[in-house]
């Protein structure tokens, strides 16, 4: 298999920030949310089956509210996917829960009572965290001072999607010279519960060894424990942390391209291993090949079409079949030009 560039771009409002799929309208074929933080809205762009996108549509967040990130689960369990978005100007989590096939979503979107209104949200995971059947959320907050302590908090979903409560039991603070880089879960600890286990990267100032910038879960050998990688957008480096239970890893360092901003598992060489797909600021995809002995080929392969020129870098990768073929394909955001790209997975002989 091979990854392709396509020529078409597809267009989002100003500022794309971050992506979200998901069968939004129930065709069967992946769609596309995207955040767009500059122009204060997110954009649905439904999919068509041979992996392109019909134009834009527009979800309004409010003017100032600077949307940043966003995440697709079914909340209210009526079958329709809905979508919960930051807010990071205004400090403030919204949900705009799906509602057919054609409307798509309702809006103007449910402010989800988001208690820590003096610092915004920062990251937002889903998990079903007390195993009750209802999608829960987990949220950060990295407040922009020394010597406020950074928290992880976990909201419990009733099952109608309006109602959070805090969960004691699963709130986290962290040193104040810590920020919170990104959120994984899993069975880290191998106890046998699935998806209920947050795992925390930290970013320390001071550092001179560490510097993470988007961490993500997998299974990189063939031992069946939950393994973790992480990217250093300053180091260039991927670190493989394996798993061995009872959350303990051994780590493994890899040099990547120049400033790896978001990665994502893939299904390169359908081994049943799972290797990984690494998006660097200026477009380039890079793909590690992870081998069942718990090692990644270092002789990685490259995919790249364009440059950016003014700083903005490419970013929140997602990998997944697009055109249902069968083959992971990439999809990405472009803030310089404001569009989504799309590599699409090919046989080696096309």
């Amino acid at each position: 298999m091979t990854l392709k560039y396509q020529s078409q771009t597809y267009q989002t409002d100003l500022h794309p920030m971050s992506i979200a799929t998901g069968d939004f309208n129930r065709d069967s074929i992946i769609d596309l949310a995207i955040t767009n933080f500059e122009s204060h809205t997110v954009s649905v762009l439904l999919g068509n089956r041979n992996g392109t996108f019909q134009i834009q549509q527009i979800l309004s967040t409010g003017n100032g509210s600077g949307p940043q990130k966003v995440v697709t689960t079914d909340f209210d369990n009526d079958s329709f996917l809905d979508l919960a978005v930051t807010l990071s100007i205004e400090k403030r989590i919204v949900i705009y829960f799906g509602t057919s096939e054609t409307n798509l979503f309702h809006s103007p979107p449910y402010n989800f009572s988001y208690y820590a209104y003096r610092y915004p949200p920062d990251l937002i995971e889903v998990s079903d965290l007390n195993l009750d059947g209802f999608v829960d959320l987990i949220v950060t907050q990295n407040a922009n001072m020394t010597n406020i302590p950074k928290k992880l908090i976990c909201f419990l979903n009733d099952g109608s999607g309006c109602q959070f409560k805090i969960a004691n039991y699963f709130q986290y603070y962290f040193e104040d010279t810590e920020n919170i880089i990104d959120i994984v879960i899993g069975d880290f600890n191998k106890d046998g519960i699935g998806n209920s286990d947050p795992y925390t990267g930290l970013t320390r100032t001071g550092m001179t060894n560490e510097y993470p910038s988007k961490m993500i879960k997998g299974r990189f050998n063939d031992d069946q424990s939950d393994d973790v990688a992480v990217i250093s957008f300053r180091l260039n480096t991927l670190q493989i942390q394996f798993g061995f239970g009872q959350g303990n890893f051994f780590t493994q360092i890899y040099l990547t391209d120049i400033y790896p901003t978001s990665m994502a598992v893939i299904n390169f060489n359908k081994d049943g291993i799972d290797d990984l797909a690494i998006l660097h600021c200026n477009g380039t995809v890079s793909v590690f090949l992870a081998l069942k002995i718990g090692i990644l080929d270092r002789h990685y392969l490259s995919f790249s079409n364009y440059t950016t020129t003014n700083g903005k870098c490419a970013q929140s990768l997602k990998v997944i079949d697009l055109n249902q073929d069968g083959r992971d394909d990439v999809v990405f955001v472009d803030p310089e030009m404001n569009v989504i790209r799309l590599l699409l997975g090919s046989p080696c002989d096309e």
